[in-house]
This record gives structure tokens, sequence and C-alpha cells, in this order.
């Protein structure tokens, strides 16, 4: 027998599993460490079929990067504005409860275009694009943001669409499309922001 000692996992490993499941995702280090290696392969290599193909590869590689960093800045934006989207969507059920009974007393034009604008903002509330930063719709000051209200109308259009019918819709608003006004109130605007 040889004088090495045999591998022995730690008993609570064993137990759930941990030295037989492997990460499923890479870190951001392993992906550029990844890219650097194939980076330096590239430079080594002579032949163009090879070439292409780990041009194809590193291509690749940046993509998963650029997704990764993506996920990351949405689950950070979600965690940092689940507690107002929270509190804005409880406020917003309870004001749609209270008009809904106000329209089993009482059915007028007025309530019901109310009832409507409230399930509009709930829309926004629930479907606001979770790769930007959240503008609150019941701000400090009593003036609505503008950047808000565009996501508000782009959120409008697509209810009247019927893209929201389907739960797997997800949609992204692109900041392309903000006029630069509109994006440098957006920055500029520290309480909702930050």
């Amino acid at each position: 027998m040889s004088d090495k000692k045999k591998y022995k996992p730690n008993p609570l490993a064993v137990k759930y599993g941990h030295h037989v499941h492997k990460k499923e995702t890479k870190s951001k280090a392993d992906l550029k460490k990844q890219l650097r290696n194939t980076q330096r392969l590239m430079q080594k290599m002579t032949s163009a079929v090879q070439q292409q193909e780990l041009k194809r590869k590193v291509a690749a590689i940046e993509l998963e990067i650029k997704e990764l960093d993506s996920t990351q800045k949405q689950d950070k934006l979600r965690e940092k504005y689940k507690y107002v989207r929270f509190v804005e969507s409880k406020k917003l059920n309870r004001m749609i409860t209270q008009t809904e009974k106000a329209i089993a007393s009482e059915e007028t034009e007025e309530l019901l275009q109310k009832l409507q604008d409230l399930r509009l903002k709930l829309l926004y509330v629930e479907r606001y694009p979770t790769d930007m930063k959240y503008v609150s719709l019941f701000p400090k000051d009593s003036e609505p943001h503008p950047f808000g209200q565009r996501i508000m109308e782009r959120i409008k259009a697509l209810k009247e669409e019927g893209k929201f019918e389907d739960p797997e819709f997800q949609w992204q608003f692109k900041e392309k499309t903000i006029e630069k006004e509109d994006k440098a109130t957006h920055e500029a605007d520290e309480f909702f922001l930050e």
C-alpha cells in the first residue's frame, strides 16, 4: 500500500451531498479565467481553423459574462426595491378593494375609470423591468417622476396589445429610447434611485 492517506470527505458533506454535486453555474472569476486562457491559447495557435474555433469560444464566454452581469444586476435591484414594491402593491390592493366596494353600492363612470387606473398601477408595480432602478408610484413630493410616467405609458400600451396575458412574458425598457433630459432627471433623483 502507498503512504498516501485516503481522502475522506467531511461527514456533513457526505450527509448533504456536497462532495457529489459540482457547481452548475460558473462564477464571474471562473469565466474571466477561462477567457484569459482561451485568448492566450489563441495567440499561440497558428492554424486558421483553430483560430476561428477559439474566436467563437471567446465570443461565447464574453456573452456568458455579460449575461451573468445582467443577472447579478437584476438580483441586486430586485432585492433593493423589494420592500418598496411590496408596500406599493399592498396600498394599491387596498385602494382597489375600496373602489370595488364603492362600485358595488354606486356604479359611476368615474369609479370605473379609477378602478382601471389602479389596476394599471398594480400592473406597473408587478411588471416593472427588473434590470432598472425602481421609480415609485407614490413619491414623497406630489409630482410623479417623468421617467416613471414613460414606463407607465409603455406598460399601458403593452397591456392594450395583450402582452401581459402570458405569465411568461418578460419585457425590458430600452434606455436608448429615453430622451437625454429624462435620463438626466432619472439619474439625478437620489431618493428613489439610491
